[in-house]
């Protein structure tokens, strides 16, 4: 069969794009190569677009909403041509929350095309509200935690013209009622994952060579912030690959696609300190000539352990510090104390690594003052980039449950719940207000980012000749919105 995996766009609407190559849907594909033809489709990759900065998107809520009314937009049309003609048998969706409007778009359009083809949607999003996901008239299929073995178990069996009664871990509709089945059991042993089939992504020729540079590491997370549904994914048994395994993807991404830049997508990727010291030794025994970054909590590490990264490659660490205000942090069940932000942040600038650090800002509680100290905070840490955002209740997180007195319904209107919103305003505050406090907070991040991005290029112009050589057009942008 053919089968056609489709990333839904999201900041194509807002007048941007993302070069990010779709590692989930690269995992599906993997496993399904082998049997099936498939393809990646990232709808939200333009090579004439620029990435957008969080106070762009928060500007253009209007443009956004109306792309996703407007079918007849390029964006959407690109997406029928690339349907039409690859004419799929199978057609997967992945579905962010934040994404699944624009999701149930991509389900509409193919439908239009082919009434017939079956319409199999995974991701965060309908793990968490699978029956309501099912019960648009576009999806056939809901895949629920992780979707390898699953994705490929339910293509052999369209191809065979079998039951799915079989497969573990999905809803579907029978006879136009809901059936599921039993949970899918997590993979136990991360080193068995195939590596992720980029090759498949449509124009991968038009991606730069570090856009395939993204590398899960690990599975699970243990810690309780009420803001994340990590746990309903994954959950909070921790699974991670070995520093072997890792490596040997690295090495083998940058023989496929000429790699030297890589970024450990993991949210604690220092969970494991020990592995992470095997990591760095065998990078530097190997002499390879890699850099990379990661994100991590700062609680979770010490200057011997930035001391052992910074030697091995690592040139930037990204810290979810999310708050300045230590009611804020102890409410959000984040665990860690303002003292050991100023450590970590203090440490790995120490070594010579770039530090970015995030945060949020409207949650319930929170006040004018708490939303401007810890707006303060940030740039009280003097990080390379600060990154503020909107606190946004998705459904299956403890936030959620604050904010919402009922469960996620079929009527409930994904479209605004994202971090850069305008329209979610969580506090007490009238939203006139609270749009007038994020508005300056987050152009205030922009000119602190533009001057930090500023001096780095007067001191290194070496650096910036490089950004230029390496992508003309994406760093005139990059120069246009963050040194002029």
């Amino acid at each position: 069969m053919k089968i056609l995996l489709v990333s839904p766009p999201f900041y194509r609407l807002f007048g941007g794009a993302s070069n990010e190559i779709p590692l989930g849907l690269c995992y599906l594909a993997a496993y399904i190569k082998g049997s099936h033809k498939v393809k990646i489709f990232n709808a939200d990759f333009d090579s004439m677009r620029p990435n957008l900065l969080h106070s762009s998107i928060f500007r253009n809520f209007e443009l956004y909403v109306n792309s996703l009314k407007e079918l007849r937009l390029p964006v959407w049309e690109k997406i029928e041509r690339r349907v039409k003609d690859y004419d799929p048998d199978v057609i997967g969706i992945s579905v962010l929350t934040g994404k699944y409007s624009s999701a149930m778009n991509v389900a509409r359009i193919c439908k239009q095309i082919n009434p017939e083809v079956k319409i199999v949607v995974g991701g965060p999003h309908p793990t968490i509200d699978p029956v309501n996901t099912l019960k648009n008239k576009d999806v056939d299929i809901v895949v629920v935690g992780e979707g390898e073995v699953t994705f490929s178990e339910i293509c052999d069996r369209i191809e065979n013209n079998e039951p799915l009664n079989a497969v573990k871990g999905i809803f579907s509709k029978q006879n136009d009622k809901i059936e599921m089945t039993p949970p899918r059991e997590m993979i136990k042993d991360l080193d068995t994952l195939l590596f992720p089939a980029k090759d498949c992504v449509i124009d991968s020729e038009k991606y730069p060579p570090n856009a395939f540079g993204f590398i899960m590491t690990g599975r699970g997370c243990p810690h309780h912030c009420i803001f994340c549904a990590s746990h309903k994914i994954w959950t909070r048994k921790v699974r991670l690959r070995s520093p072997h395994n890792i490596v040997h993807e690295m090495i083998w991404t940058s023989k496929q696609f000429g790699t030297k830049h890589f970024r450990f997508w993991d949210d604690s990727f220092t969970l494991d300190k020990k592995r992470i010291h095997e990591l760095c030794s065998l990078l530097r025994k190997q002499q390879l000539d890699f850099s990379w970054d990661c994100d991590t909590r700062v609680d979770l590490i010490d200057e011997k352990l930035v001391g052992n990264m910074k030697n091995s490659g690592c040139q930037s660490i990204a810290f979810g510090i999310e708050s300045g205000d230590p009611c804020t942090l102890k409410k959000l069940k984040k665990g860690i104390t303002l003292e050991q932000a100023r450590y970590a942040v203090q440490i790995a600038k120490k070594h010579g690594i770039r530090v970015s650090t995030y945060f949020m800002i409207g949650f319930p509680w929170e006040t004018k003052e708490s939303m401007i100290t810890t707006y303060r905070f940030s740039v009280e840490l003097e990080p390379h980039l600060i990154s503020v955002c909107i606190a946004t209740p998705y459904p299956g997180t403890e936030l959620w449950d604050l904010c919402k007195e009922d469960e996620p319904s079929e009527s409930t209107d994904w479209s605004f719940f994202f971090q850069q919103s305008p329209k979610i305003n969580l506090t007490n505050l009238k939203d006139e207000e609270f749009s007038r406090i994020t508005r300056h907070i987050l152009n205030e991040a922009d000119k602190y980012n533009r001057a930090m991005e500023r001096n780095l290029y007067l001191k290194n112009p070496l650096v910036a000749m490089k950004k230029v050589i390496k992508d003309p057009r994406g760093a005139l942008y990059y120069l246009k919105e963050h040194l002029i």
